[in-house]
């Protein structure tokens, strides 16, 4: 998404982005407002906005897309003598502040960043989730374990059919615990892959705060 009330703006950095990311749809609006209401039904990658805007300012629109889409990164586009609205930027919540006049080459970099960014959040999201269904599911099966080892106690009780039961619950502890020691691995490796993205998706963050810094002459507050 690509927020900007400046119609020749716009379109100059609509066909940047387009020509530097051709694997990338751009969806232009010249009306911060009308941008929000897409945001309510639809998820984008990156939205990149202006910071004066007459509609609405850059940084309402980073707040009500924060509110709604606390997960997508989005990048400011400030005049260089805005240090100060660059920083409440980063403070809100900004994905990184670029200065005007716009570099191509920069300019399509960091929107390479914050797409990546948002791709490894999403990753991080669905790992958070896998790993609460392997919870459950190992709580689960170490629950039928030990259900089925006090099982032949009262079995044993049970005259005519002890043989079987007993041999039948065994076959069902071995199944049971092969499945648990399964998730418990799979859980593991899940942990390590969401670690590891968790520790590039700062690593990214906190390289897109740095480049904000060194555009502003280091003036501005990362925090």
């Amino acid at each position: 998404m690509l927020v900007d009330d400046d119609p020749g703006l716009l379109t100059g950095l609509t066909s940047m982005l387009q020509f530097g990311l051709p694997n990338i749809r751009v969806t232009p609006f010249d009306s911060p407002r009308t941008a929000l209401t897409c945001v309510e039904t639809t998820e984008f990658d990156a939205i990149v906005t202006d910071l004066r805007m007459k509609e609405l300012d850059g940084l309402a629109l980073l707040r009500q897309v924060h509110a709604v889409r606390p997960h997508v990164p989005v990048v400011m586009m400030s005049g260089h003598a805005e240090q100060a609205i660059a920083s409440e930027a980063i403070r809100v919540g900004a994905f990184e502040c670029v200065s005007k006049p716009i570099d191509r080459n920069e300019f399509v970099d960091i929107i390479k960043h914050a797409v990546k960014a948002h791709r490894l959040s999403r990753d991080v999201k669905a790992s958070q989730l896998l790993l609460s269904r392997f919870a459950q599911r190992v709580a689960r099966l170490d629950e039928l374990v030990q259900v089925s080892l006090g099982r032949p106690v009262t079995i044993q009780h049970l005259q005519s059919r002890i043989e079987t039961s007993r041999q039948l619950n065994q076959s069902s502890i071995v199944l049971l615990k092969r499945i648990l020691k399964e998730t418990e691995q799979r859980t593991a490796q899940t942990e390590a892959a969401l670690r590891d993205a968790e520790q590039h998706l700062q690593t990214l963050r906190q390289e897109a705060r740095r480049r904000t810094a060194a555009r502003y002459g280091d003036r501005i507050s990362l925090y």
